[in-house]
């Protein structure tokens, strides 16, 4: 059951996506734009306490579709068992790009939730957050458990950057 929702949650992310593609006709999206749709499906108290600070930055569909998924295991996580699962915690979720706007850098920082510590084993979303942008988009992911909270960055490529 536990499998069962988890994917249901990942398929209905890539469907937001897919959508928003869409009204796009599959050019590009903007990351902001992005962040607000994967955050729409958490209860309104719990996407008051993700605050969001970041440049505008064009999306192309594979950036999309691989971000979208990464950030749906983030916040899901958050809200399981991280910072959103108590009163109190947040995540901070910045962005921007380099001085030749050709890497986009992403921070994903929770506060104020319980004590973290490494899983003792490596979960599919786990796996997923570390491997799929490498994967797709060349890309660079940490994913570290800090005490004080999950803390992931996100290094990506933005050659397909519209001007």
């Amino acid at each position: 059951e536990e499998f069962l929702t988890a994917f249901n949650g990942r398929l209905q992310a890539l469907g937001r996506t897919h959508g928003l593609l869409s009204d796009h006709e599959w050019r590009s999206v903007n990351l902001e734009d992005l962040v607000r749709l994967e955050l729409q499906t958490m209860h309104p108290e719990d996407r008051e306490r993700i605050r969001m600070t970041g440049e505008p930055v064009t999306l192309t569909p594979d950036q999309a579709l691989a971000l979208s998924l990464i950030l749906h295991e983030l916040a899901s996580n958050a809200v399981n068992h991280g910072s959103l699962s108590v009163d109190g915690g947040g995540v901070e979720l910045t962005w921007g790009t380099t001085a030749d706007s050709q890497r986009l850098s992403l921070d994903w920082v929770e506060h104020g939730g319980p004590k973290v510590a490494p899983p003792q084993t490596k979960g599919f979303g786990s796996i997923l957050i570390r491997r799929s942008l490498d994967k797709v988009l060349s890309s660079a992911v940490t994913h570290e458990f800090d005490p004080d909270g999950v803390r992931a960055r996100l290094d990506i490529p933005l050659e397909g950057r519209e001007a």
